[in-house]
């Protein structure tokens, strides 16, 4: 497979893959989301993949949506963009969400509107000290969040805080988005690689089964009553109990070694 937008690297289990079109700034053109779902599905279905990072190449993680697909087109704007979310940018963002595989966001610059989205879309975000965050849609562009942005920020930092992120458009340092529990850790800009390398790696040796369980059970407790919850917590307790992770973490126990997980 050829990626004219895409940057791809393996290691240890792990694949990486980077928005690479610099001179649009990353931006999330038809072409590009295609590409990288494409890729997403790749790994996915993978078994040797048991960690998926995503980042960018150049100065900025992503700068958000093509704003040139929606110059001299021969459909009208509202057409154009209703389209394009449902077909191109929506699918994309659901994948990521569905995922069994771990996700990080390795957010190597600034993120902006729908860039701040895919990185939310993660399971972790790491941002370089030097990143920032900011949505532009309604001061500069007269739109709203879209691609999910409203579900996840209301989620992550409650309606207050995700409003007004939305309306104002401030820009938000990875320092302070650490602080506000948006992002899991900014961490100086040239530590950045080697912090998510190592946390990668580290990932993809857990059990994968394991994993895809407490990232299932995790999202379905922002719906659950408690007492759903805790049932659903027992059938997938039941589920890796019958497995071979868990049989290989008790041996591993009993015979005084670290488990090996990545050959069950």
């Amino acid at each position: 497979m050829t990626h004219d937008h895409l940057k791809i690297a393996e290691y240890e289990g792990v694949m990486e893959i980077a928005l690479a079109d610099e001179k649009n700034l990353n931006c999330l053109s038809d072409d590009l989301c295609t590409e990288f779902l494409s890729q997403l599905r790749v790994a996915e279905s993978d078994k040797g993949i048991r960690t998926v990072v995503i980042t960018g190449r150049g100065k900025l993680f992503c700068s958000g949506g093509d704003l040139k697909a929606f110059i001299n087109i021969d459909e009208s704007l509202d057409s154009r963009v209703g389209r394009m979310l449902r077909d191109v940018h929506n699918p994309m963002v659901m994948f990521i969400r569905s995922m069994s595989t771990p996700v990080i966001a390795k957010v190597n610059g600034p993120a902006f509107g729908a860039g701040l989205t895919l990185a939310l879309c993660a399971d972790i975000v790491y941002a370089a000290e030097s990143a920032f965050f900011t949505l532009p849609f309604v001061e500069k562009l007269a739109a709203v969040p879209d691609m999910g942005t409203s579900w996840l920020l209301s989620r992550i930092l409650g309606p207050a805080r995700a409003l007004a992120l939305a309306l104002t458009g401030e820009k938000i340092s990875a320092g302070e988005a650490e602080r506000m529990g948006l992002i899991w850790k900014s961490v100086p800009d040239e530590d950045l690689s080697s912090t998510v390398k190592a946390i990668a790696i580290r990932l993809a040796r857990m059990p994968a089964q394991a994993v895809a369980r407490t990232k299932y059970e995790m999202k379905l407790a922002l719906f659950n009553s408690f007492e759903d919850q805790i049932e659903l917590e027992r059938q997938l307790q039941i589920a890796g109990f019958s497995g071979k992770e868990v049989a290989e973490a008790f041996a591993a126990v009993l015979e005084r070694r670290e488990p090996d997980f990545t050959k069950v």
